[in-house]
């Protein structure tokens, strides 16, 4: 029987696992033949070594045996393998114990059920006395014998999300005692290579009255969310991430490595419920090139921003996205993680694009430099170029302008909203206040105009 998955090489491009994703422990069987396909496998790596289980052990092993099936299968589906930290501390809370994954996904490696690639975090010498690091976590995908044995039990690309499904456990995850951190930028790209420096978390001092301001604004955050009722995902916790400057970064991040609701797809977002109720997910429209037209106090056009004649609006959006977060125009290539995310990108010259884009945006020739001063960037000038830190600048005030709204809506108003870095999931009932509360922080704290809409929740 010929696989309807795409084909597994024992080997994948380096661009490759730069797409994988995390692999969700919170994956289970909810079809006959996804069941039948786990307890095959199950099988197989129980008779494959010399451990004798207890039938609660073996009912853990399944477990394990189904998160690493389906979430490979369901990576595989477009090409991406998966990725897990098999660190122990990684696994508190989870559904999935750290002894039964790591004797499922190595049973299943001697199996030649997948394939694995472990990248080395040697240091990279530049003959500048510069070091920096290019590893990567080990990454897993099926291989073409767990494709056909998926393909004999009725499990395709168009059947999985079906074939398998995600639970969530109840238990919060840990908080730690830092709920803000500060990170060092990654190294610029250097002769074609990507450059990534060991992620190192800043030390923030204790007389810090900013630090101390945020991570009291995280911690009610937090002790709020503990007294209400989320369901669909992982109980909601949060932590904040910024650059070397409070100006830079800031997102919020849900806590917990499986089912915390920023991981989600939107539509398992959409069937999030706080205290019961249906919710309503609140999206700031083009985020950043809202933020770059205001800082330079130009209006929003109207209609679509994303709207040009002639060209798809997902190659326009990907286009000036990818503009955004590199602080300089597209070339001649499109970036490679781009196509990976939307390979009929190749069919649109990018220069042609960009060409089109620039005639409406005259700032994106030099988005860095056009904003320099309105956003602030001469003051970080010995952190980085403006190229390089407009993107973690244009976050840092989406996150300010999202930050002061969730807690404007938790403080006066006691309504629970969840961030997702550029929308808000709050109660559908509370949808219209959302929006309002959005687009005034917008105005008030960074001058800007948004526009902001609303999807609505599940019938």
């Amino acid at each position: 029987m010929i696989s309807l998955f795409p084909p597994s090489p024992s080997t994948l491009a380096p661009g490759v696992f730069g797409s994988a994703g995390l692999l969700d422990l919170g994956t289970i069987p909810a079809a006959d033949g996804a069941g039948l396909l786990v307890a095959h496998i199950t099988a197989e790596v129980d008779g494959s070594d010399d451990v004798k289980r207890r039938p609660s052990d073996k009912a853990k092993l399944r477990r394990a045996v189904g998160a690493v099936t389906g979430g490979a299968l369901r990576a595989w589906r477009k090409g991406k393998p998966v990725y897990r930290p098999r660190d122990s501390k990684a696994f508190t809370g989870e559904l999935v114990a750290h002894r039964s994954f790591v004797s499922a996904v190595d049973g299943m490696i001697a199996l030649g059920l997948l394939h694995t690639k472990t990248q080395s975090n040697s240091p990279f010498d530049w003959g500048d006395g510069t070091l920096s690091f290019s590893g990567l976590a080990a990454r897993l995908w099926p291989s073409n014998r767990l494709l056909t044995l998926a393909t004999e039990h009725g499990i395709t690309p168009a059947t999985i999300t079906d074939d398998f499904d995600v639970e969530f456990s109840s238990t919060p995850p840990a908080v730690p005692t830092q709920v803000i951190e500060q990170r060092v930028l990654n190294e610029p790209r250097r002769g074609g290579r990507k450059a990534v420096k060991a992620r190192r978390v800043l030390t923030t001092k204790r007389d810090d009255e900013t630090a101390q301001r945020l991570s009291q604004e995280v911690l009610e955050a937090n002790k709020f969310a503990a007294e209400l009722q989320v369901e669909g995902c992982v109980p909601p916790r949060w932590k904040r991430v910024f650059g070397p400057s409070w100006l830079l970064g800031g997102r919020w991040y849900a806590l917990g490595s499986s089912g915390h609701y920023q991981a989600l797809s939107s539509a398992k977002r959409a069937a999030i419920t706080i205290q019961g109720e249906a919710t309503a997910e609140v999206d700031v429209s083009a985020a950043h090139l809202s933020i770059m037209l205001g800082l330079l106090g130009l209006p929003l056009p109207d209609g679509d921003p994303y709207t040009f004649t002639g060209l798809p609006r997902s190659v326009v959006k990907k286009w000036i996205t990818a503009t955004l977060g590199n602080g300089a125009p597209v070339g001649a290539r499109w970036p490679q993680r781009a196509l990976a995310d939307q390979p009929d990108l190749a069919d649109f010259d990018p220069r042609a694009v960009g060409a089109t884009i620039k005639e409406r945006y005259q700032f994106l020739h030099n988005p860095g430099r056009a904003v320099v001063g309105a956003a602030r960037l001469d003051e970080l000038e010995h952190l980085g170029t403006p190229k390089r830190l407009l993107t973690h600048r244009l976050m840092g005030i989406e996150a300010d302008a999202l930050t002061s709204a969730l807690s404007y809506l938790r403080q006066v108003r006691g309504v629970l909203a969840l961030p997702v870095h550029d929308s808000l999931i709050v109660p559908a009932s509370r949808g219209a206040l959302a929006r309002e509360t959005i687009e005034l922080a917008f105005r008030q704290r960074a001058g800007v105009a948004v526009r902001t809409k609303m999807d609505a929740p599940l019938a």
